[in-house]
């Protein structure tokens, strides 16, 4: 799904066109708004300003003294926020681990962030035919303003991309300039799945609720045992390929189960032991293809 014009105009800013930082938008940048010309994360900048105060009439200004530009920052940088936030375990990891439900959680937010459903921010896919390579999001609270008669040109020739209309006003909604829900095109599931897989493959791992307890509990006894250091990334897989399968947790509990069953009192000699009793039941109910279709 393409959410820009192939063609835009040149010679007027419109609501929601991205700006790439060239020279001259950086020497405004340093003059009057440091932080955000240090701040590298700041990729590119957005035109938050309303469409019709940008319009140039008759060779005159534009209808306001200030244009407002918002930050455009990397979509990694907001995910990497994002799970540093949700996540709970206490000792440094090398890779972020989140439960299921907080993967959960993140997935919404995925979803969110890519139909532009999310609050404060506005997501803006690659295109690299058009200069810009990466998936950014504007965010929407971080925008400053720069005056219109000595900055609008420079602005202008900084500008890459403009949005198409249907975007150009959901970001004026996000805005609060619009107060109804302006409809746009989702992306499909299929599309959606592989944007999420692409955005969090290699960048965290997360588990199902057994297996993250079971991490969880590695990770708490050798942060005891290492206060104060960060969990290697050797140490993170042993305690990964520890965990036990699913399938052998099952077996575990029923043997338990039907040892300690009233059925079977004593059937299990001693500890550690099994009696030919139980482990014949065991054996049958793991055999059945009935029990095997359940549990793979």
């Amino acid at each position: 799904m393409n959410i820009y014009k192939t063609e835009f105009s040149s010679n007027d800013l419109s609501q929601g066109d991205v700006l790439r930082r060239t020279d001259d938008l950086e020497a405004v940048l340093m003059e009057i708004h440091p932080y955000y010309f240090h701040n590298k994360e700041n990729k590119f900048f957005i035109v938050l300003s309303q469409e019709c105060d940008l319009v140039r009439r008759k060779g005159k200004e534009c209808g306001i003294p200030y244009i407002t530009i918002g930050a455009v920052r990397s979509l990694p940088f907001l995910l990497n926020q994002v799970i540093l936030n949700a996540q709970s375990l206490s000792v440094p990891t090398p890779a972020p681990i989140l439960s299921a439900q907080e993967y959960s959680q993140l997935d919404s937010f995925l979803s969110r962030i890519f139909n532009n459903n999310e609050k404060d921010y506005f997501f803006l896919p690659e295109s690299k035919t058009q200069g810009f390579a990466d998936h950014c999001c504007a965010f929407l609270r971080l925008s400053i303003p720069v005056k219109s008669d000595l900055h609008y040109n420079k602005c202008l020739d900084a500008k890459i991309l403009e949005l198409e209309d249907s975007f150009r006003a959901k970001l004026g909604y996000k805005l609060g300039e619009i107060f109804s829900r302006v409809g746009t095109e989702d992306y499909s599931q299929s599309e959606l799945k592989s944007l999420k897989n692409a955005s969090l493959s290699s960048r965290l791992i997360h588990l199902d609720k057994i297996s993250y307890k079971f991490v969880e509990k590695k990770i708490k006894e050798w942060g005891k045992e290492n206060q104060g250091e960060s969990l290697d990334e050797v140490t993170l897989s042993q305690f990964i390929d520890e965990i036990p399968k699913k399938r052998d947790m099952i077996i575990d509990s029923l043997e338990q189960i039907i040892a300690e069953s009233k059925y079977f009192k004593g059937a299990i000699p001693s500890a550690g032991e099994r009696s030919e009793t139980v482990t014949k039941i065991v054996n049958r109910i793991i055999s059945d293809p009935r029990f095997t279709s359940l549990i793979n």
